[in-house]
C-alpha cells in the first residue's frame, strides 16, 4: 500500500481524490491546512515518514503551499510533492519547481490524469486482485490454446519485485513505464502484489534470456541487479508434467496448473 497526502483547504477536492484513487493500493490521508503538516499531526495513524507522495495546494490561508512545500523539500528530500492548483500563471508553476515539487497539476483534472501523475511515482495497482487474476487466467487461457495449436513456445517469467522493500516507489513507477518500452506488443505484462508477471508469446528459453538481459539493462538504470531479484519462470512445453496434456489439446489442465504456480509464486488469493 502506498500512503497518500491530500493537502487542501477544500473538502471537496480532498473527497475527489479520495474517490479517484479508492479501489487502488493507496491510502489517502488527509491535512486541511499548512500547519497540520508542519507539526506532523494531520493523521495519528500515519506520519510524514510513512507517507509515499504528496498532494499539495497552493492556498491554504494563512500557511500557503510554498512554505508547505519548502519545508517537506528540506526535511524530507525524497518524499515526492506534486503541486495541484488553479493557478495557471508560469511564475506559480515555476517557483514549485525550484522549490522541489516533481509535479504540477492544474485544478481540475480527470482520474486518469491524477493516476498518469501518481503513477510516475507510485506504482498503481487495482485491489480487486480476484479481478486482476480472473483477467490475467483468461488471458493465459487463450495463449496456451494458442500454443498448443500452432506448436509454439510460450513462456511465464515472474519478478518478485515485491519482496524488495528497498526499491522506491518513484523508481518502482519508473521501471513500470519503461516495460512496455522494451517489449514486443504480444507481450503481456501484469502486476499482482506487486510482483511482475509477463506473458511472453513464441518465446522458449534462448528468447527469454534475450527478454531478461533487456530487463536487466532497465534496472541497472537504478542500480538494482536483476539477478538478485526472486524469480521464477515457466515454460511450454517443457514444464508440462503431463506431455500428453498437449496431445489432447487439453488447455485448461495446463492453464489451471501453469495458474497455480502463478498463483503460489506472486501470493495472490486463489481464485474461486
Amino acid at each position: 500500500m502506498f500512503n497518500i497526502l491530500v493537502v487542501d483547504d477544500s473538502g471537496v477536492i480532498r473527497l475527489q481524490v479520495k474517490q479517484m484513487l479508492k479501489g487502488t493500493n493507496c491510502r489517502v490521508f488527509e491535512a486541511v491546512n499548512g500547519q497540520q503538516v508542519l507539526n506532523n499531526t494531520f493523521s495519528k495513524e500515519c506520519s510524514l515518514e510513512n507517507v509515499h507522495l504528496v498532494l499539495l495546494d497552493i492556498y491554504l490561508g494563512e500557511i500557503d503551499g510554498f512554505e508547505v512545500l519548502r519545508m517537506l523539500s528540506s526535511r524530507y528530500p525524497s518524499l515526492p510533492v506534486i503541486m495541484m492548483s488553479v493557478e495557471r500563471r508560469k511564475e506559480s508553476i515555476l517557483k514549485c519547481i525550484e522549490l522541489g515539487a516533481k509535479d504540477y497539476l492544474i485544478k481540475p483534472f480527470t482520474k486518469e490524469v491524477l493516476l498518469s501523475r501518481i503513477s510516475r511515482f507510485c506504482p498503481i495497482t487495482s485491489l480487486d486482485a480476484e479481478a486482476n487474476l480472473q483477467t490475467m487466467e483468461e488471458t493465459l487461457w487463450a495463449e496456451i490454446d494458442r500454443a498448443i495449436r500452432t506448436k509454439s513456445s510460450f513462456t511465464i517469467y515472474i519478478i518478485k519485485c515485491g519482496k524488495l522493500r528497498t526499491i522506491s516507489p518513484e523508481t518502482k513507477g519508473l521501471i513500470r513505464q519503461k516495460l512496455p518500452q522494451i517489449l514486443r506488443k504480444i507481450d503481456g505484462i501484469n502486476y499482482i502484489n506487486d510482483h511482475i508477471v509477463l506473458f511472453l508469446p513464441v518465446t522458449n528459453k534462448e528468447g527469454w534470456n534475450v527478454v531478461k538481459d533487456k530487463l536487466a539493462a532497465v534496472f541497472a538504470e537504478h542500480k538494482i541487479k536483476l539477478s538478485q531479484i526472486p524469480q521464477e519462470t515457466i515454460f511450454f512445453p517443457d514444464d508440462v508434467e503431463q506431455q500428453e496434456l498437449i496431445s489432447s489439446f487439453n488447455s485448461k489442465q495446463i492453464k489451471e496448473s501453469f495458474m497455480q504456480t502463478i498463483i503460489n509464486a506472486t501470493g495472490a488469493k486463489k481464485i474461486s
